[in-house]
């Protein structure tokens, strides 16, 4: 009972204003306080750091450890909406209400701890800008999805020390197995722990070892019509242009700039799903980018 009352009393914008106070500083000290603030362990933590990253309010550097407040802006939504998306670290929502045209969203839950306050304002850019003093951008969505590339491995490495206990990826489950010394490795993806603490991932292919992250890893790991993306229109229209609903398996999330780009079409969390997430408001277009740069099939549904 006492983590439910403490859940609902958790105000994220009061947090997200504080960090805009605070500036930047280091992950595991934000990581810390978000948990003691939101009664949660620490894992359900970094992912709402990793969310406020994906929603352009934080810059997040996980190799270096820290974090740095994204300055107030208002970018575009996808196509000609007329809408924009408010990014950043910003004042608490109740100062921005009289701003002519804004729209805000309040998230009632999230996994597990409340996103902050969704705000766009529409049709009134210009003037909102102008009155916050802040950089009116071009949509991020879409420069996001235009300077996409195919995911490709990197030099190779050294790989994992020997007699490290390697978990290998199953492509047909999408499941990793369970730690074991594996001293003639095959072809494909695994992870193991530096140091019996650090997660780490890396593909081992033609006698050598390349380092990658999880996300990455599990896409280049798999055929393109394995668990593939979905993506469904919100209308009869399939167009080109048309927006949609982009469907991924929890077994192959998104790495960070496709799940950028998909978040910021609408600036909205992905919704979780039994299966895994739902991005809103997804241009078709930008869909297929994502799968493309993920040597990944796309079913339109």
């Amino acid at each position: 009972m006492g983590t439910s009352k403490h859940h609902d009393i958790f105000d994220p914008n009061l947090l997200v204003s504080w960090l805009a106070e605070v500036g930047s500083g280091r992950i595991d000290r934000l990581r810390k306080d978000i948990a003691w603030a939101a009664r949660t362990p620490t894992g359900p933590a970094s992912q709402w750091i990793d969310l406020l990253d994906n929603l352009g309010i934080l810059h997040v550097n996980w190799a270096t450890r820290v974090w740095k407040a994204q300055p107030v802006a208002l970018t575009a939504l996808p196509g000609k909406t007329g809408v924009r998306l408010l990014l950043g670290a910003r004042p608490s929502p109740e100062q921005l209400r009289d701003l002519p045209g804004v729209v805000v969203r309040d998230h009632s839950q999230g996994t597990p701890i409340r996103p902050p306050t969704t705000i766009w304002f529409h049709h009134q850019g210009e003037q909102v800008a102008q009155a916050l003093g802040i950089e009116l951008l071009p949509c991020a969505a879409e420069q996001l999805a235009d300077e996409m590339t195919r995911l490709e491995l990197g030099q190779p490495g050294s790989g994992p020390a020997r007699n490290t206990k390697l978990r290998f990826f199953a492509s047909e489950t999408g499941r990793f197995g369970w730690p074991q010394i594996v001293p003639s490795p095959r072809p494909g993806l695994y992870g193991y722990l530096l140091h019996g603490q650090l997660p780490r991932y890396s593909i081992f292919r033609g006698q050598q070892w390349y380092s990658v992250n999880r996300c990455e890893g599990i896409h280049l790991s798999l055929s393109a019509s394995a668990f593939p993306l979905r993506w469904t229109a919100e209308r009869r229209n399939h167009g080109w242009q048309s927006l949609g609903r982009l469907v991924v398996d929890q077994r192959t999330p998104l790495p960070w700039q496709q799940r950028r780009a998909a978040v910021l079409c609408t600036g909205l969390p992905p919704l979780p799903l039994a299966s895994g997430w739902a991005y809103d408001g997804v241009p078709r277009w930008i869909a297929e980018k994502i799968a493309k740069s993920l040597h990944r099939k796309l079913e339109i549904q």
